[in-house]
């Protein structure tokens, strides 16, 4: 955030918690994958759940695992030793894994026949348009709520209209901003789904006057 009420100072790491952070060893990284794999669960136990009792509006695995995330974290419930290892687990994901996802993107996300058949001038301007509304639509308002300006259009914005989990890698990494994974993900699932409901009414009322 940068609009804050405090010290900004307070905020940051301690000497003592980075040098936690930089001692990485292989029992570390088992932890935090255990801790990943286990909210991950949760998370695709809570959408099995909420999709029986509310079919009609979506919302994906991803989602409830953040949330959950967040709330941990905001109880401050998580043991500091647990939070470490998963930092570790998560930056050793991002460096070195990054690349190899990103080459499964291009080959597996990507049909250069379907790109080519459907490449036009319209199209440009569609995606040319969709890309600089989200962007500076969300910039904008997270500049206006004390956010920074670049941040809030990315994952607020680009990621909300991109193509999921995926498209959250490749955007964040052709940034540079990886470590904003978790908001991409957030803006992505529950985003994405609220501009989908949000559409499909539009849709349904333009037809009825129609």
């Amino acid at each position: 955030m940068q609009k804050v009420n405090f010290d900004p100072k307070e905020l940051d790491i301690s000497p003592e918690v980075q040098a936690k952070r930089d001692k990485i060893n292989v029992t570390n990284l088992g932890v935090g994958l255990f801790v990943s794999c286990t909210f991950f669960a949760w998370g695709y136990i809570c959408a099995n759940i909420w999709t029986k009792f509310v079919p009609s509006v979506s919302i994906h695995a991803y989602a409830w695992m953040i949330i959950t995330v967040a709330i941990y974290k905001v109880l401050n419930v998580i043991p500091e030793n647990i939070e470490i290892s998963c930092y570790q687990w998560f930056q050793f994901i991002m460096k070195n894994l990054t690349p190899t996802l990103l080459v499964g993107i291009g080959l597996c996300y990507m049909n250069l026949d379907t790109v080519i058949e459907s490449f036009s001038l319209i199209y440009l301007i569609l995606c040319l348009a969709t890309c600089l509304g989200a962007f500076f639509g969300a910039a904008i308002a997270g500049k206006l709520v004390g956010f920074y300006f670049v941040e809030s259009g990315i994952t607020a914005g680009l990621c909300m209209a991109n193509m999921g989990g995926t498209g959250d890698v490749a955007v964040l990494s052709a940034a540079d901003r990886m470590e904003l994974m978790p908001f991409a993900q957030i803006s992505s699932r529950l985003g994405g789904a609220i501009i989908l409901i949000l559409g499909s009414l539009m849709l349904s009322l333009m037809a009825g006057m129609l």
